[in-house]
């Protein structure tokens, strides 16, 4: 008797495994354990911590309005590629997570920029962050009818949650606005444990400390 020619094929079923994989990081990160990777099979966890540690050591972030003149600026962007690592091998963004943060240097040109990235932080990632680097001019927000500048203490106020290990204020344009900067973080900041200065000038904006 001839075989029914329009039996239907079953359908085809995908390993639930591998839909967990797609969805799970660490089942992902062991789909591939880099067993030919010197790094991660001759050195343990531990040293392999401190070498990401030193990696994002020496990574800066910078970006807003770097002063070039009384009134002339340039627009500065973070660099694109400072957490390449992380998008190039699945093991060791598993092992770093967000441990970065309390490593990398954050540097703003401007209050401005400041709160434009941070103020969009939750507290919780906020209270990750340790090193950060602001130049200590004001910033002046425009009405109607009236300019009002406002201080780097009051803007970091707007900030809760910051635990920094280190707060390097950069002087600005005037000498007298650099010292009121920093006599209200000395007496009214908070959000820091230790507070850095350095003066810059229009010629050396990259002052190194």
């Amino acid at each position: 008797m001839a075989k029914n020619k329009t039996e239907k094929k079953k359908p085809k079923q995908q390993d639930s495994n591998d839909s967990k994989d797609s969805k799970d990081p660490e089942r992902s990160a062991q789909v591939n354990p880099q067993t030919g990777s010197l790094l991660f099979q001759k050195l343990p966890q531990e040293i392999r911590d401190h070498i990401w540690a030193q990696l994002f050591y020496s990574t800066r972030f910078t970006c807003g309005e770097r002063p070039t003149g009384r009134i002339s600026t340039v627009p500065i962007k973070p660099a694109p590629n400072g957490l390449a690592l992380l998008r190039t091998c699945r093991r060791a963004q598993l092992e770093i997570g967000d441990s970065w943060l309390r490593h990398v240097l954050f540097c703003f040109e401007d209050i401005e920029a400041m709160l434009d990235k941070l103020s969009a932080l939750s507290v919780d990632v906020l209270s990750k962050l340790r090193y950060m680097r602001v130049r200590g001019d004001t910033l002046m927000l425009s009405y109607p009818d009236d300019d009002v500048f406002y201080r780097l203490v009051s803007a970091l106020k707007l900030l809760p949650g910051l635990q920094l290990d280190q707060l390097t204020v950069l002087g600005g344009h005037g000498i007298q606005v650099c010292y009121d900067s920093l006599g209200s973080l000395i007496k009214d900041g908070n959000g820091w444990k230790t507070l850095r200065t350095g003066v810059s000038s229009l010629h050396s904006p990259e002052t190194k400390f």
